[in-house]
Protein backbone atom coordinates (compact mmCIF):
# COMPACT_ATOMS: atom_id res chain seq x y z
CA UNK A 1 0.00 0.00 0.00
CA UNK A 2 1.08 3.28 -0.73
CA UNK A 3 2.37 5.11 2.22
CA UNK A 4 2.78 2.80 4.97
CA UNK A 5 6.39 3.00 5.58
CA UNK A 6 9.86 2.70 3.99
CA UNK A 7 9.67 0.25 2.02
CA UNK A 8 9.01 -1.03 -1.99
CA UNK A 9 5.75 -0.70 -1.49
CA UNK A 10 5.75 3.16 -0.48
CA UNK A 11 7.08 4.47 -3.68
CA UNK A 12 5.39 5.20 -6.73
CA UNK A 13 4.29 3.01 -9.48
CA UNK A 14 4.31 3.80 -13.24
CA UNK A 15 3.78 1.09 -15.77
CA UNK A 16 5.67 0.54 -18.46
CA UNK A 17 4.17 2.12 -21.59
CA UNK A 18 2.43 -0.53 -24.21
CA UNK A 19 4.27 -0.57 -27.46
CA UNK A 20 2.00 -0.25 -30.70
CA UNK A 21 3.33 -2.64 -33.16
CA UNK A 22 1.69 -0.90 -36.18
CA UNK A 23 3.44 2.46 -35.75
CA UNK A 24 7.04 0.78 -35.34
CA UNK A 25 7.38 1.15 -39.21
CA UNK A 26 5.76 4.50 -39.19
CA UNK A 27 9.14 6.98 -39.85
CA UNK A 28 7.09 9.86 -37.90
CA UNK A 29 6.29 7.59 -34.71
CA UNK A 30 8.10 7.74 -31.72
CA UNK A 31 10.54 6.32 -30.24
CA UNK A 32 9.31 3.48 -27.52
CA UNK A 33 10.77 4.15 -24.45
CA UNK A 34 12.05 2.66 -21.60
CA UNK A 35 9.85 2.05 -18.63
CA UNK A 36 9.85 4.33 -15.70
CA UNK A 37 9.97 2.30 -12.27
CA UNK A 38 10.43 4.82 -9.14
CA UNK A 39 13.73 3.68 -7.27
CA UNK A 40 13.99 6.54 -4.74
CA UNK A 41 16.60 8.41 -7.05
CA UNK A 42 14.31 11.05 -8.22
CA UNK A 43 14.09 9.56 -11.56
CA UNK A 44 10.35 10.87 -11.94
CA UNK A 45 9.45 14.68 -12.15
CA UNK A 46 8.81 16.24 -9.08
CA UNK A 47 5.11 16.89 -10.01
CA UNK A 48 4.61 12.97 -10.21
CA UNK A 49 6.31 12.39 -7.23
CA UNK A 50 4.57 15.03 -5.70
CA UNK A 51 0.87 13.96 -6.18
CA UNK A 52 1.38 10.97 -5.06
CA UNK A 53 -0.22 10.22 -1.40
CA UNK A 54 2.73 9.41 0.35
CA UNK A 55 4.52 12.59 -0.04
CA UNK A 56 5.73 13.39 3.09
CA UNK A 57 6.40 17.12 2.42
CA UNK A 58 2.74 18.36 1.25
CA UNK A 59 2.43 20.71 4.21
CA UNK A 60 5.46 22.75 3.21
CA UNK A 61 5.15 25.55 1.15
CA UNK A 62 6.08 25.25 -2.76
CA UNK A 63 8.85 27.96 -2.87
CA UNK A 64 10.46 26.17 0.06
CA UNK A 65 10.77 22.81 -1.22
CA UNK A 66 12.15 24.43 -4.38
CA UNK A 67 14.65 26.15 -2.21
CA UNK A 68 15.64 22.85 -0.50
CA UNK A 69 15.95 21.27 -3.67
CA UNK A 70 18.33 23.83 -5.09
CA UNK A 71 20.91 23.63 -1.54
CA UNK A 72 21.02 20.27 -1.83
CA UNK A 73 21.95 20.19 -5.97
CA UNK A 74 24.43 22.77 -4.46
CA UNK A 75 25.42 20.78 -1.94
CA UNK A 76 26.32 17.71 -3.58
CA UNK A 77 28.14 19.80 -6.28
CA UNK A 78 28.46 18.99 -10.07
CA UNK A 79 28.09 15.90 -12.16
CA UNK A 80 30.39 14.25 -12.72
CA UNK A 81 32.63 15.90 -9.62
CA UNK A 82 35.42 17.35 -10.80
CA UNK A 83 38.48 19.17 -8.23
CA UNK A 84 39.13 22.51 -8.43
CA UNK A 85 42.69 23.42 -8.19
CA UNK A 86 43.74 26.88 -6.72
CA UNK A 87 47.09 27.95 -7.38
CA UNK A 88 47.72 30.40 -4.85
CA UNK A 89 49.81 33.43 -5.19
CA UNK A 90 51.93 33.07 -2.16
CA UNK A 91 51.94 29.51 -1.10
CA UNK A 92 55.26 29.88 1.22
CA UNK A 93 52.77 32.76 3.17
CA UNK A 94 49.94 31.02 3.00
CA UNK A 95 51.21 27.66 4.80
CA UNK A 96 53.01 29.61 7.57
CA UNK A 97 50.45 29.62 10.25
CA UNK A 98 49.78 25.86 9.31
CA UNK A 99 53.61 24.91 10.17
CA UNK A 100 53.72 27.08 12.90
CA UNK A 101 50.57 25.50 14.60
CA UNK A 102 52.09 22.17 13.74
CA UNK A 103 55.11 22.91 15.10
CA UNK A 104 54.52 24.47 18.35
CA UNK A 105 51.14 22.61 19.09
CA UNK A 106 52.23 19.63 17.45
CA UNK A 107 49.47 16.93 19.38
CA UNK A 108 45.39 17.58 19.31
CA UNK A 109 45.18 18.01 23.09
CA UNK A 110 47.70 21.35 22.73
CA UNK A 111 45.48 22.62 19.88
CA UNK A 112 42.11 21.97 21.58
CA UNK A 113 43.46 24.06 24.46
CA UNK A 114 44.89 26.81 22.13
CA UNK A 115 41.93 26.59 20.69
CA UNK A 116 39.83 27.02 24.58
CA UNK A 117 42.36 29.60 25.24
CA UNK A 118 41.17 31.69 22.46
CA UNK A 119 37.57 31.21 23.25
CA UNK A 120 38.15 32.51 26.87
CA UNK A 121 40.44 35.37 25.68
CA UNK A 122 37.46 36.33 23.52
CA UNK A 123 34.93 35.93 26.09
CA UNK A 124 36.30 37.43 28.76
CA UNK A 125 36.39 40.98 27.18
CA UNK A 126 33.12 40.33 25.75
CA UNK A 127 32.05 39.49 28.96
CA UNK A 128 33.47 43.00 30.83
CA UNK A 129 32.40 45.27 28.33
CA UNK A 130 28.50 43.83 28.72
CA UNK A 131 28.80 43.94 32.23
CA UNK A 132 30.23 47.36 32.66
CA UNK A 133 27.42 49.01 30.00
CA UNK A 134 24.88 47.34 31.85
CA UNK A 135 25.97 49.44 35.40
CA UNK A 136 25.65 52.83 36.02
CA UNK A 137 28.48 55.33 37.27
CA UNK A 138 28.29 58.06 39.74
CA UNK A 139 27.69 61.51 38.38
CA UNK A 140 29.06 64.62 40.27
CA UNK A 141 26.69 66.99 42.36
CA UNK A 142 24.18 64.57 41.57
CA UNK A 143 24.93 61.15 42.74
CA UNK A 144 24.12 57.23 41.15
CA UNK A 145 20.91 57.47 38.93
CA UNK A 146 18.50 55.41 39.80
CA UNK A 147 15.86 53.00 37.90
CA UNK A 148 12.65 55.01 37.10
CA UNK A 149 9.19 52.36 37.29
CA UNK A 150 6.77 53.16 34.82
CA UNK A 151 4.93 54.66 37.44
CA UNK A 152 7.60 57.45 38.10
CA UNK A 153 6.03 61.04 37.82
CA UNK A 154 8.25 63.92 38.36
CA UNK A 155 5.29 66.49 38.93
CA UNK A 156 3.38 66.47 42.31
CA UNK A 157 -0.03 66.11 41.93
Amino acid sequence: MLGEGQNDASHVYIPPLLEDEDRSGDPDGTLPQPPIVENGDGHLPVWVRESSKSFRWGWVPLPLRKAGRAVVRWVKGPVPPHVLLLKPLFPNIQALPVRYLERFFPKRRHKVALLLLLYVAWFVPWFVVLIHSRSAGYIEGYGAPQTLSCTTTFWSV
